[in-house]
């Protein structure tokens, strides 16, 4: 099979209330954002898409349009998954070492010890790529 990159490019044309429902699903499974794309039959090329045109939505006071309900539905996996994790520290008096990792690593902005740190380096390479593209624009 041959690419066409002329080809031309929708990536709401797959968008459906029952899609947004099975990705959602193989998230709160446990699934990453990635595999839960490709077992549905699209890339997370078009999954970012959707969560971008989702919080423009959701600014714009439009949370009927299925790109807010996929905010909407990964907010609540996220908000479900946390309170999890800090229930499961809280109930034990050694703390509990899983549940510590994941908050650590999923959610570093807010409990993770070098969260600046990492942060400062994300702003940084959002930067360079940024310059890169600029540059690839100019040639």
């Amino acid at each position: 099979m041959e690419a066409k990159p002329n080809k031309k490019f929708n990536p709401y044309k797959k968008l459906c209330p029952e899609l947004i429902d099975k990705v959602l699903k193989e998230i709160s499974e446990g699934s990453t954002h990635k595999y839960a794309c490709e077992v549905n039959g699209i890339t997370e090329r078009i999954l970012s898409m959707w969560r971008a045109q989702g919080v423009v939505d959701l600014e714009y006071e439009n949370e009927d349009s299925l790109p807010a309900k996929l905010i909407m539905g990964l907010a609540k996996i996220k908000n479900k998954e946390v309170k999890y994790c800090r229930n499961l520290i809280k109930n034990n008096e050694k703390g509990h070492k899983g549940a510590e990792w994941t908050l650590e690593r999923a959610y570093w902005k807010y409990f993770g010890a070098k969260a600046e740190t990492l942060e400062m380096a994300e702003e940084i390479q959002k930067l360079k790529d940024g310059l890169r593209n600029d540059q690839g624009d100019q040639k």
